[in-house]
């Protein structure tokens, strides 16, 4: 028979939106072998479904998911942002009520021997109000979401005595990460709309923390020379650079996941790091390339420019978005930060060329 030993710690702690992308519940649980022991530190699979009805109802909608827990046992995964060929948008939350059945695999896997069975309360009622204050009005309040997300805040500390550094947020619980300090220890925690983010020195490891996922992930970089610079924080992600590796990798706020992209560096390497709105862009002087991080998308893009005597400018940012002149290929290029598409356009240059760049932001009032 399987065992019921999931347990649940946060339903419904956080509904993310985002422009053309469905909505997403947070999702965490305490995991725990047949023994009762936590599994910690470990890849499990997961098996999610929403049940319609009762707690042995019609799925309506099932995903899948590789996961890992914490050194508490804690997994957390976002529903509706697992593997599925099922729409998780198109569920009528007004129709339940719901239940959500979890399948865990602790060796990471599909063999599902763990099931867990939990009614679904506030989570149709929050997601549900999109739909609700349309039919209500423009500007109506919909008084069924429990959440008030003007008033999120979480805080974080270093616990030197135990090698930890703790997090905290109002829509989750404290969260620990330990970390190796025999000579030099744990940077400086930075922290960046709801985020936090260290070096660990002794580990060469970076770690962040998530405000929407309320857990600490961490990635390792080299160090035999150069190691990797400091963190750069922008809207909750963070960066850095592993000269080492010759990568740069960033924290995605949104997801808790840490991302990486390779560029050459034989004599110029990388520089001009900018950073606007969430997203990062940085020239690869050895490639003659631009590369730009979409906190939309969660993915790298890159345009090249030709660099035989004045190459390219600096990068300049402006609500997210990036531009950059190549003198060369007499074109501007530009980055659209609502779908990470470089694009180019050109001018004549036989005698006066191109200005400098003059930058308008738009805000909405």
């Amino acid at each position: 028979m399987n065992k019921k030993i999931i347990t649940l710690i946060a339903f419904c702690i956080t509904l993310m939106t985002f422009a053309q992308a469905p909505d997403f519940i947070n999702y965490q649980a305490i995991i725990r072998n047949s023994d009762g022991n936590l599994v910690q530190d470990s890849n499990i699979g997961m098996r999610v479904s929403i049940l319609q009805t009762n707690a042995t109802g019609t799925a309506v909608y099932t995903e899948t998911h590789t996961a890992s827990t914490n050194t508490n046992g804690l997994v957390t995964i976002m529903i509706g942002g697992g593997t599925s060929s099922d729409d998780f948008s198109t569920i009528d939350w007004s129709n339940g009520p719901y239940f959500i059945k979890t399948e865990t695999d602790v060796a990471g896997g599909t063999n599902y021997t763990i099931t867990g069975t939990s009614q679904l309360l506030s989570v149709p009622y929050a997601l549900y109000a999109k739909t609700a204050g349309s039919v209500e009005g423009s500007g109506s309040t919909n008084t069924n979401n429990p959440l008030n997300l003007n008033n999120n805040t979480s805080f974080a500390f270093k616990s030197s005595d135990e090698n930890k550094v703790y997090a905290w947020s109002n829509q989750g619980s404290w969260s620990s990460v330990s970390y190796t300090n025999t000579a030099y220890g744990a940077g400086s925690l930075i922290a960046s709309n709801g985020n936090f983010a260290f070096k660990a020195n002794d580990d060469n490891k970076m770690y962040a923390w998530s405000f929407v996922t309320y857990n600490w992930t961490s990635v390792d970089y080299t160090n035999t020379a150069y190691g990797a610079s400091s963190i750069t924080a922008s809207k909750g992600n963070f960066i850095f650079k592993a000269s080492d590796d010759n990568k740069y990798f960033v924290f995605n706020g949104k997801t808790g996941v840490w991302s990486s992209v390779s560029y050459v560096n034989t004599a110029y390497g990388p520089n001009n790091l900018t950073a606007s709105e969430g997203n990062f862009a940085f020239k690869s002087s050895d490639e003659n390339k631009i590369y730009a991080w979409s906190a939309h998308t969660g993915t790298w893009s890159s345009v090249s420019y030709t660099n035989t005597a004045y190459g390219a400018s600096s990068i300049t940012a402006s609500n997210g978005n990036f531009i950059f002149k190549a003198s060369d290929d007499n074109m501007y290029y530009v980055w659209n930060a609502e779908d990470g598409v470089w694009t180019g356009t050109s001018y004549p240059n036989t005698n006066y060329g191109a200005g400098n760049i003059v930058v308008s932001p738009h805000n909405e009032n």
